[in-house]
């Protein structure tokens, strides 16, 4: 950023890996469509907020 500020040259770019583009096409895969979204362990989807009671009621945590 300092470089490019100053109008400096910059090297050639750097391959590196890139994790999120991993999950990101792994979510798309697996249907996930927005966030938040949440994979229970028995693998149902829960799109979107849910409230902290109703969250622990879905994972069996009753209080």
């Amino acid at each position: 950023m300092t470089a490019i500020k100053g109008q400096q040259a910059l090297s050639s770019a750097v391959d590196c890996d890139n994790p999120v583009e991993a999950q990101y096409h792994l979510g798309m895969e697996i249907g996930v469509q927005g966030t938040p979204a949440i994979v229970l362990p028995d693998g149902r989807m829960v799109p979107g907020y849910v409230p902290a009671e109703r969250l622990a009621d879905m994972l069996g945590l009753d209080g």
